[in-house]
């Protein structure tokens, strides 16, 4: 590559951190970048200084060479999917608008234009590679820090040309008058008959254990699915893939030196599979770049209804009156917006599967960890779906600030667009809470292996859970709409387009003054709530105690709640444009 290629790379670097040193001589990001070095400090304090295992002083995983099994098993399903299946029909390089201007009509080959690329995204692959090692606690072994570092970074980078590589793979295909249908279509029979194969190697290992309670049969569930991944064509099919993870998973410094030298060749062969495919991807590219463009310059001006591709008219959820009560229209907006009646028929849709996985739970009580995973998805969402949701109804008030001068003049009260906005989040939020958590508490519930005492709890958890959601979801999103019209110059639209550790750190700011004030509404729901628990156990109403204490602490919380949109209502009435 030529070294004005070097120096364009080095000089960007070196100017995306002036800017960023820069711009901490305004308070907001100061504030965000302290929080943010707190928060890697104290989270992998643990990692980095209190680590006192040393290399060789054991295997990594409890399970040995099955961890190295079943990390090959995932990375074979992600590149399937994700490379193959579900990719995008075009090759396209992530090029910016600056790097297209200068760069293609230079006299550079395509195969310079990739290596560019390639040695530009390997900072970004390297700052994942050493956050992933210390999420994963692997700098707490010592010297073996930069042994699953430098495994960590061969995984991502062959990941990342395999990928391209595929993309140019499909291209050809497409130029070569396979459509994109068919391509897909050969996956899939790919798929199906790599299911076939899943399904013989299924009937021709031992069955797996009943229960996994226990230790005895958790060690023969180990001893099932080691012997599952070794049956049939599964060792040919995972060889490069365990080849490619080796490195990451040796126990000493000898063998990581053994492993390396696979994983290097197959990372060598992608580059030069990548390299050496004439393929074009400059239209692509262009028209990628400008879709990029268009998206960060909608985000930053506050306009978040503009996505990265186009998308059809989006069909309105329900029919609405031209007169009645005002936040309503507030709703409908909010539900257009997400995708309108489109959107609302996969959740339903997707919700239906949810509950016909939990509902027909007991029927694989061969297997409980059907279930198990059933309930783990179900938890998932809802645990998503509690921490993103309130962002949405700050979102949607940042977007109504942008036209305040025009909402100012229709007759309608601060409070009333206040609520309509929030009430749009919570009506959807709490929907895919109240599934979720139903499919989690069957699923749970229908686990063979539980004490008594547990098929009785879910039941009465969700209730009470389903009775707070809707008011913990409206109490959540006051915080960060009390932000955006408080300090608008510190929350503004575009404020989540930049990333750093000081974006990071206004953000975790944003959380703990969340956390601060459900804790504050909590308090007093809490304490009326104890109290109506402990006057149905004297009365001797044992079963109704948690309903009714639930239901106090829930009418409490939307009282509270009530009156935080008043609140905001006054705010927003006094809001003046001109202070952000």
């Amino acid at each position: 590559m030529s070294r004005a290629l070097f120096f364009l790379v080095s000089r960007s670097v070196a100017n995306a951190v002036l800017h960023r040193l820069r711009r901490l001589k305004q308070p907001k990001y100061l504030a965000g970048a302290v929080f943010g070095a707190l928060y890697f400090y104290f989270y992998f304090f643990q990692f980095l200084f209190r680590g006192t295992q040393s290399a060789g002083t054991g295997p990594v995983l409890p399970i040995g060479d099955l961890g190295v099994e079943i990390a090959a098993l995932i990375l074979f399903v992600v590149v399937l999917v994700f490379s193959w299946l579900w990719a995008g029909s075009r090759a396209a390089l992530h090029f910016t608008e600056a790097e297209i201007a200068w760069l293609f009509p230079a006299p550079l080959d395509r195969p310079t234009l990739i290596r560019f690329k390639l040695l530009k995204s390997q900072l970004g692959l390297l700052f994942l590679s050493c956050v992933m090692t210390l999420i994963s606690g692997r700098a707490a072994l010592g010297s073996l820090a930069l042994i699953h570092l430098v495994g960590w970074w061969i995984v991502f980078s062959t990941l990342q040309m395999h990928r391209l590589g595929a993309s140019f793979a499909r291209q050809r295909l497409l130029a070569r008058g396979l459509s994109d249908w068919k391509r897909r279509l050969a996956v899939l029979v790919g798929v199906l008959a790599l299911a076939a194969a899943v399904y013989f190697w299924k009937i021709s290992t031992p069955a797996p254990p009943h229960a996994i309670a226990d230790a005895a049969r958790a060690e023969d569930f180990v001893t099932w699915l080691r012997s599952f991944l070794h049956a049939g064509p599964a060792p040919w099919l995972l060889l490069p893939f365990r080849l490619l993870v080796q490195p990451w998973f040796a126990t000493d410094f000898s063998a990581f030196l053994a492993a390396l030298p696979a994983a290097l060749l197959l990372m060598t062969l992608h580059y030069i599979w990548v390299v050496r495919a004439h393929v074009s991807f400059e239209d692509a590219s262009v028209a990628l770049s400008q879709r990029r463009a268009a998206y960060l310059s909608a985000r930053r001006s506050g306009d978040l209804r503009v996505t990265q591709a186009p998308r059809a008219a989006n069909v309105p959820a329900f029919r609405l009156r031209a007169t009645g009560f005002e936040p309503v229209a507030f709703i409908w907006k909010h539900l257009l917006a997400i995708g309108g009646r489109r959107t609302l028929l996969y959740c339903i849709g997707g919700s239906a599967i949810l509950l016909a996985a939990a509902v027909a739970a007991p029927a694989f009580s061969q297997w409980p960890l059907f279930a198990v995973a059933v309930a783990t998805i179900a938890s998932a969402i809802f645990i998503w779906v509690t921490f993103t949701n309130a962002a949405v109804g700050a979102r949607a008030v940042r977007q109504d600030l942008m036209s305040i001068d025009s909402l100012k003049t229709f007759p309608i009260a601060g409070w009333k667009i206040i609520l309509g906005e929030l009430l749009g989040p919570v009506f959807t939020g709490t929907a895919l809470q109240i599934v979720s958590l139903a499919a989690a508490a069957a699923s749970v519930s229908s686990i063979a292996d539980l004490p008594p005492e547990f098929h009785r709890l879910p039941p009465m958890i969700f209730v009470c859970v389903a009775m707070l959601t809707p008011a913990i979801n409206l109490t959540l999103m006051i915080i960060p709409t009390a932000a955006t019209l408080l300090f608008p110059a510190w929350f503004k639209p575009g404020e989540a387009v930049s990333g750093g550790m000081e974006t990071m750190g206004l953000r975790i700011i944003m959380a703990l003054g969340q956390f601060l004030a459900l804790g504050l509404a909590l308090a007093p729901a809490a304490i009326l709530g104890g109290v109506a628990w402990m006057s149905a156990h004297l009365l001797a109403a044992t079963a109704w105690g948690p309903l009714a204490g639930t239901a106090i602490a829930a009418l409490t919380l939307a009282v509270e709640a009530g009156m935080g949109v008043v609140w905001l209502g006054r705010l927003f009435d006094r809001f003046d444009p001109s202070e952000s």
